[in-house]
């Protein structure tokens, strides 16, 4: 089994529910001369079908599909950093970052210490998933896309699109969705109650 690296760059998405922030992290690809300091808004990210967008656009329209999921009470989207990977290492280094203040919109509160996980299989025959911490979802099954909620469905509907910009670790772009996930997750309910 081949090792796969983060990068060639990555998004680092931080949002905050209850006094815990969360982190999710976006490989992705970009065409920008990339230097630590730059403006966010001057790096262009690459879509499934290779065309550039600034970060700030593109993760924007991402948070935009995102908060719909999350609680109005008390879920925001804070900022957003962009790294740069050395080819085939663990090893970023900081080139950016951008606030947003941007509130999550669900009229529920909800799930304290839950993840839902999108699991995809990806162009090239992997799968890639991505993690949202405490959502507000009501559900603890694993569910196909017939039975996803429309918002759900959305997020599903961008990360095959030919506007996605989020990459799997294999380098490649999600190709066909698998299952949503939701459940609890016990390293967060440790974190947050003991």
């Amino acid at each position: 089994m081949a090792l796969n690296y983060p990068g060639p760059v990555e998004v680092r998405l931080f949002y905050s529910k209850l006094g815990l922030q969360h982190e999710a992290r976006y490989n992705c690809n970009s065409p920008t001369t990339l230097f630590a300091g730059m403006d966010a808004a001057d790096i262009d990210l690459y879509d499934k079908i290779g065309v550039a967008g600034d970060a700030v656009t593109v993760v924007t329209a991402w948070v935009t599909l995102l908060k719909v999921l999350y609680s109005a009470a008390d879920v925001t989207f804070d900022y957003f950093e962009v790294w740069e990977y050395d080819g085939d290492t663990h090893l970023a280094t900081f080139i950016a970052a951008e606030t947003l203040t941007v509130a999550g919109t669900h009229a529920n509160t909800g799930s304290v210490a839950g993840q839902l996980i999108f699991t995809f299989r990806t162009q090239e025959g992997n799968s890639m998933r991505l993690s949202l911490m405490e959502a507000a979802v009501g559900t603890t099954s694993v569910l196909g896309y017939a039975g996803l909620p429309a918002n759900e469905q959305a997020i599903v509907d961008f990360v095959l699109s030919d506007s996605n910009w989020i990459l799997a670790r294999d380098t490649s772009y999600p190709a066909a969705f698998i299952r949503a996930l939701y459940g609890s997750n016990e390293a967060l309910f440790k974190r947050r109650f003991r």
